[in-house]
Order: structure tokens, then C-alpha cells, then sequence
């Protein structure tokens, strides 16, 4: 058989360059506010519905260890086991997740894929999320414009326009209620956490890819309102753009277009999704509404000696939490005035034009979700990590050997390649020299289109979560290889515009049509049907970085596998592919219960590929000996600065809600049990008398010990004014 392993790998190197963001001149005017802010609003717990900050999922390692209130219920909305309910059994909202229910396929011999599942869930283990709800916007806002009529405050409207929330305007509220059969995670009369659909992937050396999530979705362009870049510039009537102030002092809708902004298209994706930080139905404008106002951080603890905040002096409270200024101030320091300035209150209208409106927003609320993105970019581009002993060549020698397993027996290197461990140019490179849709041979032996750093590895049937093999808002497909099929075919003008520089006559696998001599010139339609057009795109997933990976248990998308291990030996047996005998009746191979769950059954109508799985994902022969120095060379890829909180990667105090008690009155939410993630500075949680976080690969025993140290009781309420 063929291998993929005909391409050319990059095999890993230290990392040596720093990421390439958004040229945001015009519009940033001090990187140093922008990243101040972008920090402040990741880790602040008031920007969510009801507790959560992008922190809470992100907060350790830049993902998430927590195990209570973990867990989805998977595409079928039911919680609990396909296969025979033996322990672990059946899941469900609020569960504590102990070792014994990893991996979510377990097997009677984990080296042999076709052996007998003696458990098997399509559950996905992630991060505790919002409790849902509607968001109540419409009645907030008209009691705040009724409150401003009765006690106007002509200072504050001279700083920021109209006065946008703080002490004694209505607070954030959402419509709560207890709906068993339409929600998964309201059960035994209460209501708990959702959890979000797939595993949160570390935003730590996320600046150096080229899309966001897992199915890719979080767009290369950033449009300045939502994480699909070009796409709703091109076909949504709803989000028209960013309000830039004109020199006449009249506004305007303008579509904004950053290139290399998928931290930015990333970061706008969670705030108002109802898994993750919103009630339903709020908007970006809402969030700034309720934040401009208020002291970042308020409700935090942040340390004398943080990294970005102590840059400016007397910035960080000494008497009190959060920092000594508004959000609107840094948004002011940060960005430039055009983007913020014009006083009033505003709508855009359905011809897409800024009115007037005594219930609309101001223009920097407006303009708060493009706020919001490229802060949280300039932050989280600091956040890269170099300093691992693969980087300062101080690897063991047990490392060492399994560094020579990585390249060749283990084959891990012909998918987590160059400095990142996932194929992430480092930089990114300029599009057109990118070559985002490839060919690759696949385990049956014939060759399919991909997107380059997407591959479908056999972990869940394809039939559970197609991954970048789905759609986007507006039905245009994630996948850049589905689109660039649309162009050739049909002429269809990709949305994504990188689709347009594929150039499909430098295929490593080139078509076996000639079409070299028409490399310059658009293919005929004749000649894009004597094409092979298959694609191995759905159940395929983004290549997550290897960097820290001992820090950040469970792993892959669907959070199944507790450890580094379990990780190596489902590689070491060829993946999960097969299935329990219920999908792909059509894909065999010679027993219904060995069918390849990895496509789609080839009785169905327009569903002929029986196989998406990659052609590394075989039997590997490794022994134990083998595993451990495999799994050593990964822990070997940690910077000790990630696991410690120091340096750049500190932060200020975050509540964690890590479970739900079950007790109380009916109909309500399930009160959360909240610990204290500490402030710490650039010394990190040393200097504050707690013990690293350890790096282990391990999501259990030492990692849930030294968690359990680490975090603080949550402090008392205050006491009630005499």
C-alpha cells in the first residue's frame, strides 16, 4: 500500500519566531492599551451571563482540567453508553468523572481496534458552560434610558456618551426556565451548567494557526462582528459591519477584512453563545452596555506584579480588586477615536444605515464585538510559548528515543510537523504561498482532496460530529477542499478568498488528468469532470498542537482519552474506526460489525466513500517500552513557565465553578461550588506558596491533587451594612 509517506515532513524544530497577527494600523493606535484590555476582558467574569470568562474554559494551560459539569450529551441530546452499560455507565449533567470512565471507548484488548467494545460513548468532554436562558435586553435598555431622562450625569456623558450601566442601573438578567425535554442538562428538578460540544483546545500557541476550533470555523478574516470572516460580509443582512465616524463627524457602516485575525474571529465566537458565556438573544452591544462602565475586573483580585497590567503605573488597585480605571478609558487609550467618539445613541437600520434611536447604543457598544476581537488577539498573540527542553536541546535520553519513534515508527510527525507540532507555519505564511487544500492517499489505498491540517484519525464515527465537514451560518461549507470543488466544477466563487490561491497543479499527488499545460489558465468545465474529486473532509478535525500537551488532559476533539498514554496506544492499534455494527451498513468489510465508521454507507444517496480515515492510522507495532519513551518525548515538550503561571502566562483571581450541588428548591439553578483560581504575578504560583501544576499527561491523580492545592475556598459574602 501507498503511505502519506511520500510528502515532504517538516520535521519539528525549536520554536524560534513569533506569531503574525492583524495589521491593525488606523485602527489600534497603542498595542500596549490593546493588550491590557484584550487581558482584562479574557479573564473578567463579568463579561459572561453568569460567571464565565473566556479564562474559565481556558484556564490552566490555556484549556481546561476541571472534571464535575464536564460533559455533552453528543448529537443525539442523550447522555450515557452505546455499548453494554458497564462501569463506567451511563453519564449525565453534573457528573464527577473519575479515571475508570476514560477512555469513552474501551475496549476488551486495547491493542486490537476490532476487539469487543465493552463500553462505547458518543458523550463529548469539554467545559462547564452558562445555565441558559434568555437573554432580557429590550427591558433592560428601556429602564436605563428612562433612569438617564430622570438623573442625566453630564460628566459622564462628556467621557462616554450616554451613561452605559454601573451602580444603580439594572443589572444583567436572564429568563430562566426549567425545561427537562428540551434540555439534556435539566434534570432531577434542577437546573445545571451545559457543556459545550467539543473539547476546548488550548489557546496557547493558538496565535500561529491559520483558522480557530476544531472544525476550522474561526475564519483567517476578521469581519470586526463574528468568527466567519468573509462569509457574512458577503451574505449577512444582519451584522453589516464595524461604525466608523466620518471627518464630517457623520457615521458609517464600514465591512472590515483583517487578514491573519482567527484569534480575533476565535474570541467573538464564545461571548454570546448560549453553551459557553450568553443567555440567548444578547448582542456584542449588550456586553460593552454592561461593561464600558465598570472597572475591569472589579470582582478580582489582580497581582501588584502582573505582567501587562504593572506596565502602568498605579493601573492595578492596591486597596481594593480589579484596576484603577474604566473600561471605556482603556478602550480610548487603546483604539482610535473614530471607533468610539460620536456622543449619542444609535441603530442601524434596514437599509444598513446609522440612525438615531433613544433605545439604541452608542457607538462604541457598537462597535464592542471588533473591540472586543482585536484585544483579545493582541493578548493572546503574547501567549506563545519557546522554552520547552526540546527548544534548548536538554531532551533525555528517554525523550530521545522516543523523539526517533515520533519520526518514523509512530509516524506522528507526518501530521504534527514543523515548530508547532501540527503543520502551523511559524509564521504564517503569505496565503498565496499556502497551500491549503491538498491530495492524500487514504487507508484504502485511493486518493482523496483535503484541507491541509484537517484529518479525520478514526476517533468517533463521522456520522457523530462531521467536524470541518459542516456548514457554516450562511451554508457555505467550513471545509476550504469543498469549496475549491464548487470553484472547478461549477464556477462558484469561493466565500473564503484564500480557496482562490489553490493552485491544484503543484499537488504533491497530482490528478491523474494532465492538466499541467493549463496551469495559468481556469480548468474547462470538461476537463473538472474527468477529475477524481473525492474528499476525505468529513469527521476530520484540526491538528492540535503538541506544545504543553502533558499539560492539558483529556484529548481530542471529543475529550475521550484521560492520558498520554491511552493517546499512544489508540494510535498504536489503528484508531477506533470501527463501530458496533448500527452505522455504515454499506461499508462492511465483510461483517456489519467491523464497518468503517469513518465515511458514510454507500447505500445512501449521494454517499459513496466508505472510508475517510487517514493512511498513517494503522497498526503501529510499538511496545510498552516504546509508549513510555513516546509518551516522555511529549512531556518533554513543556515550557515550565505554562505549568507554573509565570512569567507572560500569569493572571489575576478567577472564580471557578468546578460542580453544581444538588440540593435546594426545585425549578432553579443548581448553585455552583466556587474556588479561586489565585492571582498571581510574574514569579507565578511559587511566589505565592503553591506547588506547579504537574506534567504528567495525566488528567487524574497528581493533576486533580495538585488542582485541589492550588485553587482557594471561595471567600465569604460580605457581611450585611448595619
Amino acid at each position: 500500500m501507498l503511505s502519506s509517506s511520500v510528502f515532504a515532513q517538516e520535521v519539528p524544530t525549536a520554536l524560534t519566531t513569533k506569531p503574525r497577527i492583524s495589521d491593525t494600523t488606523g485602527i489600534i493606535i497603542n498595542k500596549n492599551f490593546a493588550k491590557i484590555l484584550g487581558k482584562a476582558l479574557f479573564w473578567d467574569i463579568e463579561a459572561g451571563s453568569d460567571g464565565n470568562a473566556c479564562a474559565t474554559c481556558h484556564f490552566h494551560a490555556g484549556a481546561d482540567i476541571r472534571i464535575q459539569g464536564q460533559v455533552n450529551p453528543g448529537h443525539d441530546s442523550r447522555f450515557g453508553a452505546r455499548a453494554p452499560a458497564a462501569p463506567p455507565g451511563p453519564t449525565g449533567p453534573n457528573k464527577k468523572f473519575t479515571a475508570a470512565d476514560f477512555p469513552f471507548r474501551q475496549l476488551a484488548d486495547v491493542l486490537d481496534r476490532q476487539s469487543a467494545p465493552q463500553h462505547d460513548s458518543n458523550d463529548r468532554f469539554s467545559s462547564a458552560g452558562t445555565f441558559a436562558g434568555e437573554f432580557i435586553s429590550v427591558e433592560q435598555r428601556r429602564m436605563a434610558n428612562r433612569r438617564r431622562k430622570l438623573h442625566p450625569a453630564p460628566g459622564h456623558r462628556k467621557l462616554m456618551g450616554p451613561a452605559t450601566g454601573g451602580k444603580g442601573l439594572p443589572k444583567e438578567t436572564c429568563n430562566l426556565q426549567y425545561d427537562p425535554a428540551n434540555n439534556p442538562f435539566h434534570a432531577r428538578g434542577k437546573m445545571f451548567r451545559k457543556a459545550e460540544p467539543r473539547q476546548t483546545p488550548s489557546v496557547i500557541n493558538a496565535a500561529y494557526s491559520h483558522r480557530q476550533f476544531w472544525d476550522g470555523r474561526a475564519n483567517h478574516v476578521f469581519n470586526g462582528v463574528d468568527p466567519f470572516g468573509r462569509r457574512t460580509n458577503l451574505f449577512s443582512t444582519d451584522h453589516p459591519g464595524v461604525i466608523v465616524q466620518r471627518l464630517d463627524g457623520s457615521l458609517r457602516v464600514k465591512k472590515l477584512a483583517l487578514p491573519f485575525g482567527s484569534l480575533a474571529s476565535q474570541a467573538v465566537g464564545p461571548p454570546l453563545s448560549d453553551f459557553e458565556m450568553s443567555c440567548a438573544g444578547r448582542v456584542f452591544a449588550d456586553i460593552g452596555h454592561k461593561l464600558l462602565s465598570k472597572r475591569p475586573l472589579g470582582k478580582q483580585k489582580v497581582h501588584p506584579d502582573d505582567s501587562l497590567f504593572s506596565r502602568i503605573n498605579g493601573l492595578v488597585a492596591t486597596t481594593r480588586k480589579g484596576l484603577n480605571t474604566r473600561y471605556a478609558s482603556l478602550v480610548k487609550r487603546a483604539f482610535h477615536r473614530k471607533y468610539w467618539d460620536k456622543p449619542g445613541l444609535y441603530a442601524i437600520d434596514a437599509n444598513g444605515d446609522v440612525v438615531p434611536d433613544p433605545d439604541g447604543y452608542t457607538q462604541m457598544e457598537l462597535n464592542f464585538a471588533m473591540i472586543w476581537g482585536l484585544a483579545i488577539q493582541e493578548y493572546e498573540a503574547t501567549l506563545f510559548s519557546e522554552r520547552s527542553p526540546f527548544d534548548r536541546s536538554t531532551l533525555s535520553n528517554q525523550a530521545l528515543r522516543g523523539f526517533d519513534l515520533f519520526k518514523f515508527q509512530g509516524r506522528c510527525v507526518n501530521c504534527h510537523k514543523g515548530p508547532l507540532f501540527n503543520g502551523a507555519k511559524s509564521p504564517p505564511p503569505v496565503l498565496a504561498d499556502d497551500q491549503l487544500v491538498e491530495r492524500m492517499i487514504l487507508s484504502d489505498n485511493r486518493i482523496a482532496l483535503y484541507d491541509n491540517h484537517f484529518y479525520n484519525i478514526g476517533v468517533r464515527p463521522a456520522s457523530d460530529d462531521v467536524g470541518v465537514g459542516g456548514v457554516g451560518p450562511y451554508g457555505n461549507p467550513l471545509s476550504f477542499t469543498r469549496q475549491f470543488k464548487a470553484k472547478i466544477l461549477n464556477g462558484t466563487a469561493p466565500p473564503d478568498p484564500s480557496v482562490g490561491n489553490v493552485n491544484p497543479c503543484i499537488f504533491v499527488i497530482p490528478f491523474s488528468v494532465q492538466i499541467v499545460p493549463n496551469c495559468g489558465n481556469p480548468i474547462t468545465r470538461q476537463q473538472a469532470a474527468q477529475l477524481d474529486l473525492r474528499d476525505a473532509v468529513d469527521g476530520a478535525f484540526k491538528v492540535p498542537t503538541l506544545r504543553n500537551v502533558g499539560l492539558n488532559p483529556p484529548y481530542f476533539h471529543n475529550g475521550g482519552q484521560a492520558t498520554l498514554r491511552q493517546v499512544v496506544e489508540f494510535y498504536n492499534r489503528g484508531g477506533d474506526r470501527h463501530g458496533d455494527g448500527t452505522v455504515n451498513q454499506g461499508c462492511t468489510n465483510g461483517s456489519p460489525a467491523l464497518a468503517d465508521t469513518t465515511g458514510f454507507d454507500n447505500t445512501k444517496a449521494g454517499e459513496n466513500n466508505c472510508t475517510n480515515l487517514d493512511a498513517d492510522i494503522l497498526p503501529l507495532n510499538l511496545t510498552s517500552t516504546d509508549i513510555d519513551d513516546l509518551v516522555q518525548f511529549l512531556l518533554e515538550l513543556t515550557d515550565r513557565r505554562v505549568a507554573c503561571h509565570s512569567g507572560k502566562f500569569d493572571h489575576p483571581a478567577l472564580p471557578l465553578s468546578i460542580g453544581n450541588k444538588e440540593g435546594g428548591p426545585l425549578y432553579t439553578r443548581a448553585k455552583d461550588i466556587i474556588r479561586v483560581l489565585p492571582a498571581v504575578g510574574r514569579g507565578g504560583l511559587t511566589a505565592e506558596g503553591k506547588p506547579c501544576f504537574p506534567n504528567t499527561g495525566n488528567l487524574f491523580g497528581e493533576m486533580q491533587a495538585k488542582l485541589t492545592e492550588i485553587l482557594l475556598p471561595a471567600p465569604p459574602p460580605p457581611a450585611p451594612a448595619p
